[in-house]
Formats: C-alpha cells, sequence, structure tokens
C-alpha cells in the first residue's frame, strides 16, 4: 500500500512538472529567449543536478528542441496532448522486447550529451552572443526549472515508478499533464480552447488508453499457462 501511495504521488507529481514546462517555455519565447537556447542551458542545468545519480544514456536533446519550438506555432495545450503518443509509440515499437529500468537510469549522461548536441545545434541557429545571456528572469527560471525539475527529477520519479509497477502504469498517467496544462493554459496564458484541439486531445488520449489496454491483454495472454 505504501508504495501503491509512493508511485501514485510521485507520478502525479512528474507530470505536473512536465505540463508546466510547456508553460514556463511559451512565458519565456514571449520574453524573447531562443528555444534553441533555452533548450541547452535546460540540459545544463539538469547535467549539473543529476550528474552524481545516473550514468546511462537513453535520450537526445533534438526532440526537446521540436517540442519547444512548436510551443511558438501552436497552445500549449496541443503540445500537451501530442506528447500522449509518445507511450503509446514506445510500446508499439518496443513489441515483444523486455527492458530494464534501474532506479537511477539514464539521467545524467543523457543530459550531458544531450547538451552538446544542443548547443552545436543552438549555435548554429543564433550566433548573437547577447542572446546567450541569462539574468535573473523569467529565462533563467524556466531553463533552471525546467532542467532540475523536469529533465532531472521528474524522469527519476519516472524511472523509479516504472521499475516498480511497469510502463503501462507509468503511461497511464501522461494525460494528466494535458489537462494541467489546459487548465493553466487557458487561465494564466488565456489561450483559447479551440473545439478541434479539443476533440483532437480526446481522440489521442483514447488511442493512448486503447494501446495500453491492448498491451495489458497481450501481457496476460503470455503470462497464461
Amino acid at each position: 500500500m505504501g508504495n501503491n501511495m509512493k508511485t501514485v504521488i510521485l507520478m502525479v507529481l512528474s507530470q505536473l512538472a512536465s505540463g508546466s514546462v510547456n508553460i514556463l517555455y511559451k512565458i519565456a519565447v514571449a520574453d524573447g529567449m531562443k528555444v534553441q537556447i533555452m533548450v541547452f542551458y535546460r540540459l545544463v542545468f539538469a547535467t549539473a543536478f543529476m550528474a552524481p545519480l545516473a550514468f546511462i544514456i537513453e535520450r537526445a536533446a533534438l526532440g526537446s528542441n521540436f517540442n519547444a519550438e512548436s510551443l511558438i506555432y501552436t497552445t500549449t495545450t496541443f503540445s500537451s496532448a501530442m506528447s500522449n503518443l509518445t507511450p503509446g509509440v514506445t510500446l508499439i515499437l518496443a513489441g515483444k522486447m523486455r527492458q530494464r529500468y534501474p532506479m537511477y537510469s539514464n539521467t545524467a549522461l543523457m543530459c550531458f550529451c544531450g547538451a552538446i548536441e544542443a548547443g552545436i545545434y543552438a549555435y548554429f541557429r543564433e550566433r548573437d552572443s547577447s542572446a546567450w545571456n541569462l539574468g535573473w528572469n523569467i529565462r533563467l527560471f524556466t531553463t533552471s526549472y525546467s532542467g532540475i525539475v523536469s529533465s532531472g527529477l521528474a524522469v527519476t520519479m519516472i524511472a523509479w515508478c516504472t521499475k516498480l509497477k511497469g510502463p503501462l502504469y507509468v503511461s497511464s498517467f501522461y494525460p494528466l499533464a494535458l489537462i494541467f496544462v489546459a487548465i493553466v493554459g487557458t487561465l494564466v496564458l488565456h489561450e483559447e480552447l479551440h473545439l478541434g484541439s479539443v476533440i483532437g486531445s480526446i481522440f489521442i488520449i483514447a488511442g493512448l488508453y486503447i494501446v495500453l489496454w491492448g498491451k495489458a491483454k497481450e501481457m496476460k495472454l503470455k503470462l497464461k499457462p
């Protein structure tokens, strides 16, 4: 019972952290910060914070760039809705492969290598040295928060929950970030919730749970003698 409550609390917190990053990205972009530089600093902060805890690389930085740049052209709610495709696609591609999730996995070396990749990408996209300056403002808060909390703590929490409960359990919490962003984006950023975005988000979430249901049934069949 204790572990069940811990995993629920940690997964809710991790999704709130992920959702809040989209809100902060939007605010920082509106303040004039370049998304490529923002992603670079995010990974630098994440590396500095998580270096003692993890050492296995699993993810790269271009995905963060594409997600951040998409916020320029769409709403935070739609971006969060699209992130719900990730667990479904991962489960489909994984097929019959079994994966191991150490408790403190992926993070430090992942972010270090990602910071190098993001730094090279940002350098070619933005050569103006003034754009790289961080002051005591929303830019510093966004990059440090997204790096330490989202890329650092949230990834570790998800890894721990995945090890304890499995990837299907973890994936079922992803829509919480969408709900959080939809509410905060409407109240804080005054984004309009268009009917098409709402319907599309519902279909994406429904598709996610259908995939999770199918994978759960498949796993049960494999366990039968």
